[in-house]
């Protein structure tokens, strides 16, 4: 981004007014993992556009750059009684900041994150050119004498006419039909600091040079996802922005998900964001990266990023008394309403917990129901936003219970 366009969108940005986006410009987002998706075309669902402040991160250079600040508000960072999800565990190392939960990774994690960001930083990760580099499907990480190296697929994945997939240059696939890696970027860490040391395979002399002797500090950061890689393209009658994300934190983890704001800035210079929530990955291979893709109705775009930090803020908030469903003896599960306690534009997904219990108070079934985010606009219409949830036997029913053991719901 140029300094040019950066000073637009930050004066375009401080100049929005706090208001909410209308139904012709519900943004439609499709989340799956990366890995699996670049080869496919990206489904595509629906997530509600809204106003709000921003300011875009600032992209990388060469020699250190400047990277976006690691969360961005005061605030409890873990332990609520309503709405916060522990996760797994706190393992040893852990720390938490008033930014969120700092996680421990392995050098390997860490090299993998550095070898992302550094095709990103430099341009050479864009999602929807005719020439990219993405993250493989196999665990293609390893080990060598010169530091880690790891491996990337050259990708074609341009838009054509009113679809957009990505296939391999090399158009080698595995049986499952994912790309094989064909070029290498080889990384390595010495005193606290990440330097690209090589780039081999598919790769352009003038790609190689632009990459080879990329540098970043080793730093300790929130676990958080990061969008390091946006691009926009016109498909149909819209203009597309996708970005590629990174998970920078460990799996399993114990941290929230992130708040993320989209910002595009228009070919008038005017600057709109759009927020949403991205939750923490469930699988192990889903931290490799994973792909958002959003149809912008507006006009013109000159500009686009996305920016996360770890969601550290109140979320969701049981608002009712658990109601038994069914009748004593012969019960079908357990409803209550949600209150949003977070901020306004946005909600996050969240795992509810439930236990029914016998005239004697012993459990006698416990369940759990994930809730997805309200996205709807008569569903994020008026703030705080509310929601019912039912959490039901998914085994043998009626239970045999007689009152409602305990109930709580956290954000993943």
């Amino acid at each position: 981004m140029s300094d040019d366009l950066r000073r637009r969108l930050h004066v375009a940005a401080e100049s929005l007014p706090a208001a909410r986006g209308d139904a012709r410009e519900v943004v439609r987002a499709g989340r799956r993992t990366l890995r699996a998706r670049r080869w496919a075309t990206c489904v595509v669902v629906a997530l509600v556009a809204a106003l709000a402040w921003s300011v875009a991160p600032v992209a990388g250079e060469r020699g250190g750059p400047a990277l976006p600040a690691d969360g961005g508000r005061d605030g409890a960072t873990r332990g609520d009684a309503l709405g916060r999800d522990p996760g797994p565990p706190l393992r040893d190392g852990v720390r938490v900041t008033r930014n969120g939960v700092v996680e421990p990774i392995d050098e390997r994690q860490a090299a993998e994150i550095f070898a992302f960001r550094a095709l990103a930083h430099t341009g050479l990760m864009e999602p929807l050119a005719t020439r990219t580099y993405n993250f493989t499907y196999d665990d293609d990480t390893i080990r060598t004498d010169d530091g880690w190296r790891v491996g990337f697929a050259a990708s074609d994945c341009a838009p054509r006419g009113s679809s957009q997939t990505c296939t391999p240059l090399s158009g080698e696939h595995h049986e499952d039909g994912n790309a094989r890696a064909d070029s290498h970027l080889t990384v390595r860490l010495e005193d606290d600091r990440w330097t690209v040391v090589a780039f081999d395979g598919n790769v352009p002399p003038a790609d190689r040079a632009r990459v080879v002797g990329y540098t970043l500090p080793q730093r300790d950061e929130p676990s958080h996802w990061e969008y390091p890689a946006v691009g926009t393209a016109s498909l149909a009658d819209e203009v597309v922005i996708e970005g590629f994300a990174l998970w920078v934190g460990p799996y399993p983890s114990g941290a929230r998900g992130s708040v993320c704001e989209l910002t595009v800035v228009g070919s008038d210079g005017t600057a709109s964001t759009r927020p949403f929530y991205d939750e923490r990955p469930d699988r192990e291979f889903e931290r490799a990266g994973g792909a958002i893709m959003f149809d912008w109705s507006r006009g013109d775009v000159a500009d686009a990023a996305i920016e996360c930090r770890q969601d550290t803020g109140p979320a969701w908030e049981v608002a009712s008394e658990p109601e038994l469903l069914g009748e004593p003896g012969a019960a079908a599960g357990v409803s209550a309403e949600l209150v949003w306690r977070g901020d306004e534009g946005f909600t996050s997904a969240a795992v509810c917990r439930a236990t029914l219990v016998d005239a004697g108070g012993d459990v006698v079934w416990e369940g759990q129901r994930r809730v997805l985010p309200l996205w709807r606009p008569d569903e994020l219409d008026d703030y705080p936003y509310r929601t019912e949830v039912g959490v039901y036997p998914r085994g043998p029913q009626p239970i045999d219970a007689v009152a409602v053991g305990e109930f709580s719901c956290e954000s993943r």
